[in-house]
């Protein structure tokens, strides 16, 4: 990821510092930046971290989400090993303690 992330970085450094913007999108993007008390260089690249985290985020969600669902899935599939000695004596003394 650190070799994408310092490619992504070159990338960005020899791109053009200014956006193509219609005159609506700049002055709805100025009025949001007037709103928060931003310049608008500033609210372009708040907006712009805060939605690339947000990104981020959610696609490690996502991937863990089914990395877990399919450990849970091989667990539940997997033959069951025999119960120690330990875990046998635990279910004696809690099967005489339910009867009490």
């Amino acid at each position: 990821m650190l070799g994408y992330l310092i490619e992504i970085q070159m990338k960005c450094a020899s791109s053009p510092k200014e956006l193509q913007l219609s005159a609506e999108r700049k002055a709805k993007i100025a009025y949001a930046a007037y709103l928060r008390g931003q310049t608008i260089t500033e609210f372009v690249v708040t907006s712009a971290d805060e939605a690339a985290t947000r990104v981020i985020q959610e696609t490690e969600i996502i991937n863990l989400r089914a990395r877990d669902r399919e450990s849970f899935a091989a667990a539940l599939l997997a033959e069951a090993p025999e119960p120690s000695n330990k875990l046998r004596a635990a279910a004696e003394r809690y099967k005489i303690r339910a009867r009490r």
